[in-house]
């Protein structure tokens, strides 16, 4: 059950850990490969990111980079950061996935007119709010 993990990745983000990447890596963090996913993965998620928002202007798109040592399922990171993105106003978001290299995935943010990051996935969700924030301050400007 996830709760034990949950309640000791919590404990463990008040003694210094990013509470942030807690629901990231807490329900599989003890996994020791990545998942098989159904996900397609890109030669160039961000070129396809950024070549997609040029064409909906309106929505936004997540470019991943899943790296080797990545624990935490491509459904699980997308699960969350549409959740991230929706209470931060942004309800419309695509994934784009690539194989990464060593170490870490990253992920970034595209619009129309933006790319955030890459962010590594400890700091990733504590940049939504930024990016989103951007994105809907656009979208008005936009309106007018």
């Amino acid at each position: 059950m996830a709760l034990p993990k949950l309640k000791t990745a919590l404990t463990s983000a008040a003694t210094g850990l990013a509470l942030v990447a807690t629901p990231l890596g807490a329900a599989h963090g003890q996994q020791a490969e990545l998942q098989q996913t159904s996900v397609q993965m890109l030669p160039d998620a961000h070129r396809q990111a950024d070549s997609w928002v040029v064409g909906h202007p309106d929505r936004m798109a997540v470019a991943v980079s899943i790296g080797q040592s990545t624990k935490v399922p491509t459904e699980t990171l997308e699960r969350v950061l549409r959740q991230d993105f929706a209470a931060n106003g942004v309800n419309n978001v695509q994934f784009y996935y690539e194989q990464g290299g060593a170490g870490d995935s990253v992920v970034s943010y595209h619009s129309d007119e933006y790319v955030w990051g890459p962010y590594v996935l400890a700091v990733a969700r504590e940049n939504v709010p930024q990016a989103a924030s951007q994105f809907r301050f656009n979208q008005r400007l936009a309106m007018n």
